[in-house]
């Protein structure tokens, strides 16, 4: 049968839910996520305290609406299909080019990479400030790891980084990568290097910025991106989480 997404009690959508067959431990780890990136908001905007109190709202809602976009799932609806239940359940570019294609998925990421780097820009609009953008700019990724849409789900927060990054200054962009590639060389895991860099990126974020804001923005875009990738630290590279749908039986 097709997916369609329909509207009822449950939420915008009472399709969404679950990937069926999630382990017990993945349920806690998607609590324990929604815990921390809760925290992540506060601190963030306890960080940019340097904004007027209707400055930060304006560019921290821009930002996180913005984020919050959920392209991959869109153009899965468009395909009559659920992504958050086929593939590996990730609302992002790399599960909308296993399911749905070449041509979509390239799309989806573009669109991602668009959203962090339009963030970024209207934040620091609206806030009349640079730190306006900083804020806005992690709030993106938070809304792309954790969309109102999709009730608390979506992707692993890459494709926006790339584009708040490279729109608040690509320096920041180049030493991303470079941490990614030290930790890969080190773990030889694509999943592990993704983890261990973003843990390592706040610290060079406030070297190269200069300021305290710089440090806050570092870790609203790290947090999120290494709590998505947590559970994967004992996956091999390239061996997506599949989600088993209901005509699988299950493991025993």
């Amino acid at each position: 049968m097709p997916f369609s997404p329909t509207v009822g009690r449950g939420g915008v959508c009472s399709r969404i839910q679950v990937a069926p067959g999630a382990s017990q431990q993945a349920s806690k780890v998607f609590r324990l996520s929604n815990y921390l990136s809760g925290i992540t908001l506060c601190a963030l905007c306890w960080g940019f305290g340097s904004l007027s109190a209707m400055e930060w709202l304006y560019a921290a809602l821009a930002g996180y609406l913005f984020g919050s976009l959920p392209f991959a799932y869109w153009f899965g609806v468009l395909q009559n299909k659920n992504l958050l239940a086929e593939g590996s359940g990730n609302v992002g570019g790399t599960n909308a080019w296993r399911v749905l294609g070449a041509v979509p998925g390239l799309m989806v990421m573009v669109l991602d990479v668009a959203k962090g780097m339009m963030a970024v820009a209207l934040g620091e609009f609206l806030a009349h400030s640079p730190g306006g953008g900083l804020l806005a700019g992690a709030l993106a990724v938070i809304g792309h790891c954790y969309s109102v849409w999709l009730l608390g789900r979506g992707g692993k927060g890459i494709a926006p980084s790339i584009g708040a990054l490279f729109a608040v200054n690509p320096l920041l962009l180049l030493v991303a990568a470079g941490f990614f590639g030290l930790a890969y060389a080190l773990t030889r895991n694509l999943y592990r290097g993704v983890l261990l860099g973003a843990l390592a990126f706040p610290v060079a974020s406030s070297a190269v910025g200069g300021s305290l804001n710089y440090l806050w923005f570092g870790f609203g875009i790290a947090i999120p991106v290494a709590i998505k990738h947590l559970a994967e630290w004992s996956r091999p590279s390239g061996q997506p989480l599949r989600s088993r749908t209901k005509s699988e039986p299950k493991s025993r």
